[in-house]
């Protein structure tokens, strides 16, 4: 299965479920998507490493860029959004 199908499954899941469990707040589902285009590349391409194409999620206590980092309080939703990734984001999105 492609990377590009593996993440469009992942988010149908979460649509059907986080409904009832509210555990996503945001979802970055067309960067995700363009990531897994970029993944599906590198692995046709022979690249590999041991978490390509293998879908994470960032509590909001790490900064994603365009998203507000709530930290778990919603007195931080009127905070401008992250201008970039946290360090700990952008080492994941290095191994695909």
């Amino acid at each position: 299965m492609s990377v590009r199908r593996r993440i469009s499954a992942t988010f149908d899941a979460i649509r059907t479920r986080n409904p009832s469990i509210n555990a996503f707040v945001d979802l970055t589902e067309e960067r995700a998507l363009r990531q897994a285009v970029d993944a599906d590349t590198r692995l046709s391409e022979g690249e590999s490493t041991a978490l390509i194409g293998v879908p994470f999620a960032v509590k909001n206590l790490f900064a994603v860029a365009g998203l507000p980092t709530l930290a778990g309080s919603k007195i931080n939703k009127a905070l401008p959004p992250a201008t970039e990734d946290a360090l700990l984001v952008r080492r994941l999105q290095a191994c695909g």
